[in-house]
């Protein structure tokens, strides 16, 4: 029996950045495309109408585009994120003729960091879940050595490890 090519078409959404805040704006790129997998095709969707909606942590629609794909299958745009907006993980969602893709974009209130970490590589082989020691250090962005006393400022994921290269000096 003859087998029919299962043709797929999807659409491709990046931002700019992970993370943004409310009042900053959103910018994206999308490409639409289609690909017969068992006969290795791949095309891109020229001239194509694309709808690009922009929903909250609620999943309420904040905003929406409609864009046409150029020859090459590509479309961007942007979107501000309102003022006050409710933190948390909203998305992005392409959608042309029945087909769509997506990416998340975290809403946060978020503050710069003042200090930057810097760690040696490790000086011997690493293996998985073993310990492993490093050496490092965390100054402030105008170069000066970071106290024990301002440990407990820090508010991100290295905290325990800037503590513990803190508390070694």
């Amino acid at each position: 029996p003859q087998h029919e090519p299962s043709r797929s078409t999807s659409v491709v959404l990046v931002t700019d950045r992970g993370i943004h805040r409310p009042g900053q704006i959103v910018f994206y790129k999308g490409i639409a495309c289609s690909a017969d997998h068992a006969g290795h095709d791949y095309q891109t969707l020229a001239n194509r109408g694309i709808t690009v909606t922009l929903r909250d942590a609620n999943g309420r629609e904040v905003a929406r585009a409609n864009h046409t794909t150029s020859a090459m299958g590509s479309f961007h745009g942007n979107f501000p994120i309102p003022t006050g907006a409710l933190p948390g993980h909203w998305t992005l969602t392409a959608e042309t003729a029945g087909h769509s893709g997506g990416i998340g974009v975290q809403v946060e209130e978020y503050k710069r960091p003042k200090f930057q970490v810097e760690l040696a590589a490790p000086k011997e082989s690493v293996k998985l879940n073993a310990e492993v020691a490093v050496s490092g250090t965390a100054a402030t962005y105008t170069g000066l050595a970071r106290s024990e006393e301002h440990t407990s400022e820090l508010q991100s994921p290295c905290n325990l490890v800037c503590r513990l290269l803190l508390e070694k000096k």
